[in-house]
C-alpha cells in the first residue's frame, strides 16, 4: 500500500480541528487519550518537515549551483 505523502497545512488544521473538538466537548478520558496522541504525532511531523525544509533551504544558500529547491 502505498503510503499518503505529508501535507503540513492540512496537519495544522487537523490539529486545529482535534483542539476544538477538546475545548468544546466533553470527551471521555479513553478519547482525549487519542486525540492528544494523535494530535503529538501530528505535531512530530510538522517538526520534522520543518526541519528538513530548514536544512534543504541552508544548503541550497551554502551551494548556489545546486539545483534542488527545483526537485521539491
Amino acid at each position: 500500500m502505498k503510503k499518503k505523502k505529508f501535507n503540513y497545512n492540512q496537519a495544522i488544521e487537523e490539529i486545529n480541528g482535534l483542539l476544538t473538538k477538546i475545548e468544546n466537548s466533553e470527551p471521555d478520558v479513553d478519547e482525549l487519550s487519542d486525540m492528544v496522541n494523535h494530535a503529538l504525532q501530528l505535531i512530530n511531523q510538522c517538526k520534522q518537515k520543518l526541519r528538513e525544509t530548514e536544512e534543504k533551504l541552508n544548503a541550497d544558500f551554502d551551494n548556489p549551483g545546486n539545483d534542488t529547491i527545483a526537485d521539491s
